[in-house]
């Protein structure tokens, strides 16, 4: 469960306006686990605004799931998740109402993932770097293959967190571990 209070629904007009980039998020059920598949290997996995409102779609899904766990999982060997395709989203981010529909539709889209009524995992291989380590503060646990990098870059890039992710890792590990990882902006590995 997430530590934030609930945001309101974000409204999804704006978000199915920009264009939709390529990849997409689904959700493949087997028994009693689901997996939740980040699917754009041509970019690490980083989710287009088409992405963006695919994830808010497989959570509406998985909410109706009867079974016990989700596993979110990247395709393609090549990481788990990138963030936002900056290259998908770069001009959307100079432009105040772009920029706020995107932050709102994701911060709601994990929190509602966080909330789900299964236990969510995170599965990592490869890089889960920027908006992919806020998407695993919305996991109840992280697995992670040795070699896995899973960093809050942001400051780096100059920007924030913007999907909740820091709250979320204030809240699970606590201000001082919390805020060293957010300063540092680099990545740790899975070991």
């Amino acid at each position: 469960m997430s530590d934030l209070p609930p945001a309101p629904p974000p409204d999804s007009s704006l978000l199915r306006r920009l264009p939709r980039g390529g990849g997409r998020v689904w959700v493949e059920q087997d028994g009693p686990v689901a997996r939740l598949w980040i699917d754009h290997p041509a970019r690490r996995n980083a989710l287009s605004p088409g992405m963006m409102l695919d994830l808010g779609a497989a959570v509406e899904e998985l909410r109706g799931f009867g079974g016990a766990a989700v596993v979110v999982c990247g395709a393609g060997g090549r990481g788990f998740c990138a963030g936002g395709d900056l290259e998908a989203v770069q001009a959307h981010l100079l432009d105040a109402e772009g920029a706020g529909a995107m932050q709102a539709w994701m911060r709601g889209a994990l929190d509602a993932l966080a909330d789900l009524p299964l236990r969510v995992i995170g599965a990592v291989e490869g890089a889960a770097l920027g908006g992919g380590a806020e998407l695993l503060t919305a996991c109840d646990e992280v697995f992670a293959a040795a070699d896995a990098r899973i960093g809050f870059v942001h400051a780096s890039l100059g920007v924030s967190p913007g999907w909740g992710g820091a709250a979320r890792l204030v809240g699970r590990r606590g201000p001082r571990v919390a805020g060293r990882a957010l300063l540092a902006a680099r990545p740790f590995t899975g070991e």
